[in-house]
This record gives structure tokens, C-alpha cells and sequence, in this order.
């Protein structure tokens, strides 16, 4: 007759190779069937980089005097914000955002600020993304937002002149970002910016009390319900 101890050292090996059987099996199936959920290939992104040493000392005063950040660095970025250039091509977008300061004819904007206005990736009418800023640095693209937004300009005029290539490459931007910052949480268009019933409104900032926002209309309604409508399809829901 076997002693309990034998009987617990046989139970033990037997638990062993049960387990380290069915281990491996586990990993098996992980790699042949989750790890391909997971695996991404990021679209093609051009990098344009027009950042200079003076943009970011003006992008820094700009961070200081709307929000009291007294840097240019984008922490942990929880928005993503879409726009138009309101121009017809890509090298007038590109040259605009390229300079250091911001045109003079901007009134309402050199009158705060110095500083430039920018955008971390311009897609042009192709679909083709070009990314201009790191999205570790601040832009100025949307008022009360910049320091937690991450902005996408797409060449048109109107929203009717937007075209399908450039929805698509949003899309594909965005879960490119998504990937990338998981911090982000929120995605508007720059028409919505302003809306205060909206959940994103409570990161707004704004310490330059005779600043009045301006009202926005790009990108549209109708390219943002889209672009919403496609990302829904792929599982991905942001809040507004």
C-alpha cells in the first residue's frame, strides 16, 4: 500500500505536466489567434517637421499667458481635434503653417500672440499625411484646447470640397493615434470646440479674460457625422 507522501509526490507531477500542457496550449492560441487583434501597421506618415527653435520659445509665452502651463510640451494629449486650412492647395496650407509668426492680417490672433498657428498633420486632397509637429509639442490650433489637443488640418476650402481619400486617411490617423497615445479620449470637429454642453468642454482654458473665441465651421457637420459613423463601424467610439 503507498503512503499518502508518495501519492502527493505522484498527484504533484501529474498536476505539473497537466498544467505545463495546457500552458502551452494557452500561448499557442494566443499567438495564433489574439496577437493578430493586436498587431497594427500604421499608415504611411511624411514627415514634414516645421518646427524651429522660435516656435517653440512663442509657443511657450502663448502655453504661459492662455493656460498657465509654462511649457510647450503636449502631455498625455486627450483630444483630437479636426479642421480644414480654408486653402485650396497643400503648399499654401504648408507655407502658411511653415512661418514663425502668425500673419500679421490675423489681427484678432498677432494681438495675443506672436505665435504661429499650427497643426501636428496636414492630409492633403490625395489622403496623403504629412505630419508637421511631434505630438509631444503644443500648436496653436484650437483656443482653450492646444494643451491637450492633438490637431489635423485637411487641405479644402469648404467641407463640400473635402474629399473620401481624406476621410479615410483620418480614420487611419486616428487609430494610428489612438495606438499611440492612449491617453485620448475626445475627438471634435473645431466647429464644436466652443459647445459647452459637449463632455470635452471641461479641459477648456482660457486665463486671457478679454479673449472672446470666434466661431468655427470647419470641419463640418457632415464630415464629422461620417467620420464618426466609420470609426463606430471599426469599434472605436470617442467621446465628444
Amino acid at each position: 500500500m503507498m503512503s499518502w507522501g508518495r501519492n502527493y509526490t505522484m498527484l504533484k507531477k501529474y498536476m505539473s505536466k497537466f498544467y505545463l500542457k495546457h500552458l502551452m496550449l494557452f500561448l499557442i492560441f494566443i499567438l495564433l489567434f489574439i496577437s493578430p487583434i493586436f498587431s497594427y501597421n500604421p499608415p504611411q506618415i511624411t514627415q514634414r517637421f516645421v518646427l524651429t527653435e522660435k516656435k517653440l520659445s512663442l509657443m511657450k509665452d502663448y502655453s504661459n499667458k492662455f493656460t498657465g502651463i509654462d511649457s510647450f510640451y503636449l502631455y498625455q494629449p486627450k483630444i483630437i481635434v479636426i479642421h480644414y486650412t480654408a486653402t485650396s492647395t497643400f503648399e499654401q496650407a504648408f507655407n502658411m503653417f511653415k512661418q514663425d509668426e502668425v500673419d500679421k492680417e490675423r489681427e484678432k490672433l498677432a494681438k495675443y500672440s506672436a505665435c504661429n498657428v499650427g497643426a501636428h498633420f496636414l492630409i492633403d486632397s490625395d489622403g496623403s499625411i504629412v505630419q508637421l509637429y511631434p505630438t509631444t509639442i503644443m500648436t496653436r490650433h484650437t483656443i482653450g484646447f492646444n494643451h491637450t489637443a492633438i490637431g489635423i488640418e485637411n487641405v479644402g476650402l469648404t467641407e463640400e470640397s473635402l474629399t473620401k481619400a481624406q476621410l479615410i486617411a483620418n480614420i487611419e490617423l486616428i487609430k494610428f493615434l489612438l495606438y499611440r497615445h492612449q491617453s485620448i479620449q475626445y475627438l471634435i470637429g473645431h466647429h464644436e470646440y466652443m459647445n459647452i454642453k459637449l463632455p470635452h468642454y471641461q479641459l477648456y482654458k482660457n486665463k486671457v479674460s478679454d479673449y472672446t473665441p470666434t466661431i468655427k465651421i470647419d470641419p463640418g457637420f457632415k464630415f464629422m457625422a461620417r467620420l464618426r459613423e466609420l470609426l463606430k463601424e471599426d469599434g472605436i467610439r470617442l467621446k465628444e
